[in-house]
């Protein structure tokens, strides 16, 4: 559905009845040396991949300005 550096938006089931996740990478990788992927669900409301992290840490997109991962 979308895709940006914070992550990538999808849109599962049907227009009329959506299921939107957003699939994130963690920085930090695993003992294989693989990056972990996590899915996190969030409303239908939802536009970017951006907006999708932001809700999820209870902010608005613009509210959203990571200065470092951890």
């Amino acid at each position: 559905m979308q895709e940006d550096s914070y992550g990538r938006l999808y849109l599962i089931g049907r227009r009329e009845d959506p299921s939107i996740v957003v699939a994130v990478y963690d920085r930090v990788l695993k003992a294989d040396g693989s990056p972990q992927e996590h899915w996190i669900s969030v409303p239908p409301h939802i536009a970017t991949a951006r907006e999708a992290l932001a809700w999820s840490f209870e902010m608005s997109e613009a509210e959203y300005q990571p200065r470092r991962e951890t």
